[in-house]
Protein backbone atom coordinates (compact mmCIF):
# COMPACT_ATOMS: atom_id res chain seq x y z
CA UNK A 1 0.00 0.00 0.00
CA UNK A 2 1.37 3.44 -0.94
CA UNK A 3 0.14 6.79 0.38
CA UNK A 4 0.71 10.18 -1.25
CA UNK A 5 -0.29 13.29 0.69
CA UNK A 6 -0.60 16.86 -0.58
CA UNK A 7 -2.54 19.55 1.25
CA UNK A 8 -6.16 18.30 1.53
CA UNK A 9 -5.78 15.22 -0.67
CA UNK A 10 -4.68 11.69 0.06
CA UNK A 11 -4.24 9.18 -2.74
CA UNK A 12 -4.14 5.51 -1.86
CA UNK A 13 -3.00 2.99 -4.43
CA UNK A 14 -3.91 -0.64 -3.90
CA UNK A 15 -3.45 -3.53 -6.31
CA UNK A 16 -6.33 -3.34 -8.77
CA UNK A 17 -8.04 -0.41 -7.05
CA UNK A 18 -7.32 3.30 -7.25
CA UNK A 19 -9.08 5.59 -4.79
CA UNK A 20 -8.84 9.34 -4.56
CA UNK A 21 -10.15 10.67 -1.28
CA UNK A 22 -10.71 14.38 -0.75
CA UNK A 23 -10.90 15.61 2.81
CA UNK A 24 -12.92 18.80 3.09
CA UNK A 25 -14.69 20.37 6.06
CA UNK A 26 -18.16 19.53 4.72
CA UNK A 27 -17.33 16.24 2.98
CA UNK A 28 -14.83 14.35 5.11
CA UNK A 29 -13.51 11.27 3.41
CA UNK A 30 -15.41 11.57 0.10
CA UNK A 31 -13.87 8.91 -2.13
CA UNK A 32 -14.13 8.08 -5.79
CA UNK A 33 -12.91 4.59 -6.67
CA UNK A 34 -12.37 2.93 -10.01
CA UNK A 35 -12.03 -0.82 -10.09
CA UNK A 36 -9.78 -2.32 -12.73
CA UNK A 37 -12.00 -5.37 -13.23
CA UNK A 38 -11.50 -6.79 -16.69
CA UNK A 39 -14.40 -7.04 -19.09
CA UNK A 40 -15.12 -10.42 -20.59
CA UNK A 41 -15.12 -10.19 -24.37
CA UNK A 42 -17.25 -13.33 -24.40
CA UNK A 43 -20.27 -11.54 -22.96
CA UNK A 44 -19.89 -7.92 -24.15
CA UNK A 45 -18.80 -5.80 -27.10
CA UNK A 46 -18.04 -2.12 -27.60
CA UNK A 47 -19.64 -0.04 -30.32
CA UNK A 48 -16.72 1.59 -32.20
CA UNK A 49 -18.50 4.92 -32.81
CA UNK A 50 -19.13 5.82 -29.18
CA UNK A 51 -17.30 3.33 -26.95
CA UNK A 52 -20.48 2.21 -25.19
CA UNK A 53 -20.40 -1.35 -23.81
CA UNK A 54 -23.23 -3.71 -24.84
CA UNK A 55 -24.01 -7.30 -23.84
CA UNK A 56 -23.74 -9.63 -26.85
CA UNK A 57 -27.04 -11.17 -25.78
CA UNK A 58 -29.78 -8.77 -26.83
CA UNK A 59 -32.19 -10.52 -24.47
CA UNK A 60 -30.07 -10.81 -21.36
CA UNK A 61 -33.16 -10.76 -19.12
CA UNK A 62 -34.58 -13.76 -21.01
CA UNK A 63 -37.98 -12.13 -21.46
CA UNK A 64 -39.76 -8.84 -22.05
CA UNK A 65 -40.13 -6.54 -19.04
CA UNK A 66 -42.18 -3.54 -17.96
CA UNK A 67 -40.29 -0.26 -17.46
CA UNK A 68 -40.05 -0.75 -13.66
CA UNK A 69 -38.95 -4.38 -14.08
CA UNK A 70 -36.30 -3.18 -16.56
CA UNK A 71 -34.95 -0.73 -13.97
CA UNK A 72 -34.82 -3.53 -11.35
CA UNK A 73 -32.97 -5.73 -13.87
CA UNK A 74 -30.41 -2.96 -14.47
CA UNK A 75 -29.93 -2.57 -10.73
CA UNK A 76 -29.22 -6.31 -10.46
CA UNK A 77 -26.67 -6.13 -13.31
CA UNK A 78 -24.92 -3.27 -11.52
CA UNK A 79 -24.85 -5.12 -8.20
CA UNK A 80 -23.35 -8.16 -9.95
CA UNK A 81 -20.93 -5.92 -11.92
CA UNK A 82 -21.87 -7.81 -15.06
CA UNK A 83 -19.10 -7.62 -17.65
CA UNK A 84 -16.92 -5.78 -15.13
CA UNK A 85 -19.19 -2.71 -15.28
CA UNK A 86 -21.43 -1.21 -12.63
CA UNK A 87 -23.03 1.59 -14.64
CA UNK A 88 -25.60 -0.34 -16.69
CA UNK A 89 -28.53 1.76 -17.89
CA UNK A 90 -31.19 1.88 -20.57
CA UNK A 91 -29.79 3.14 -23.89
CA UNK A 92 -31.07 6.29 -25.55
CA UNK A 93 -33.10 6.09 -28.77
CA UNK A 94 -29.99 7.16 -30.64
CA UNK A 95 -27.81 4.46 -29.06
CA UNK A 96 -30.34 1.78 -30.04
CA UNK A 97 -30.54 3.02 -33.63
CA UNK A 98 -26.72 3.28 -33.71
CA UNK A 99 -26.27 -0.34 -32.68
CA UNK A 100 -28.86 -1.44 -35.25
CA UNK A 101 -27.03 0.51 -37.97
CA UNK A 102 -23.75 -1.08 -36.85
CA UNK A 103 -25.23 -4.58 -37.06
CA UNK A 104 -26.87 -3.85 -40.44
CA UNK A 105 -23.68 -2.32 -41.92
CA UNK A 106 -21.89 -5.63 -42.19
CA UNK A 107 -18.99 -4.19 -40.17
CA UNK A 108 -19.96 -6.26 -37.15
CA UNK A 109 -17.59 -9.19 -37.33
CA UNK A 110 -19.21 -10.65 -34.23
CA UNK A 111 -21.78 -13.13 -35.46
CA UNK A 112 -22.88 -13.87 -31.90
CA UNK A 113 -24.48 -10.46 -31.23
CA UNK A 114 -28.15 -11.34 -31.05
CA UNK A 115 -30.95 -8.81 -30.58
CA UNK A 116 -34.60 -9.84 -30.76
CA UNK A 117 -36.47 -8.57 -33.82
CA UNK A 118 -38.87 -6.58 -31.69
CA UNK A 119 -39.19 -3.40 -29.58
CA UNK A 120 -36.61 -2.38 -26.95
CA UNK A 121 -37.00 0.13 -24.11
CA UNK A 122 -35.00 3.31 -24.46
CA UNK A 123 -34.17 5.79 -21.70
CA UNK A 124 -36.12 8.46 -23.59
CA UNK A 125 -39.30 9.22 -21.67
CA UNK A 126 -42.18 10.86 -23.49
CA UNK A 127 -42.23 14.54 -22.42
CA UNK A 128 -45.86 14.98 -23.47
CA UNK A 129 -47.40 11.87 -21.94
CA UNK A 130 -46.59 10.88 -18.37
CA UNK A 131 -46.04 7.13 -17.99
CA UNK A 132 -44.72 6.59 -21.53
CA UNK A 133 -41.24 5.97 -22.90
CA UNK A 134 -39.84 5.48 -26.38
CA UNK A 135 -39.13 2.04 -27.77
CA UNK A 136 -37.01 1.21 -30.80
CA UNK A 137 -37.73 -1.68 -33.16
CA UNK A 138 -34.67 -3.83 -33.85
CA UNK A 139 -36.40 -5.00 -37.02
CA UNK A 140 -36.49 -1.66 -38.83
CA UNK A 141 -35.21 1.05 -36.44
CA UNK A 142 -38.58 2.73 -36.08
CA UNK A 143 -39.29 4.62 -32.86
CA UNK A 144 -42.63 4.52 -31.08
CA UNK A 145 -44.00 5.39 -27.65
CA UNK A 146 -45.01 2.66 -25.22
CA UNK A 147 -46.84 2.80 -21.92
CA UNK A 148 -44.41 1.88 -19.12
CA UNK A 149 -46.74 -0.88 -17.91
CA UNK A 150 -46.38 -2.68 -21.27
CA UNK A 151 -43.61 -5.21 -21.79
CA UNK A 152 -40.64 -4.76 -24.14
CA UNK A 153 -37.12 -6.11 -24.39
CA UNK A 154 -34.18 -4.57 -22.54
CA UNK A 155 -30.70 -4.27 -24.09
CA UNK A 156 -28.68 -2.39 -21.47
CA UNK A 157 -25.57 -0.30 -22.12
CA UNK A 158 -22.71 0.75 -19.88
CA UNK A 159 -20.60 3.85 -20.29
CA UNK A 160 -20.70 7.52 -21.25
Amino acid sequence: MVFFARENMVMTILAGLIALCVYAPFHPGVCFAESETSVSEDETFTLPENGVLWPRDGNLAGKELTWSEALEFLNDLNLKKFGGCEGWRLPSREELTDVLAYLDSGNASDEDISPEQDDYWSSSEDPLENGYADVVSMEDGSVDSSEKTEINYVWPVCGR
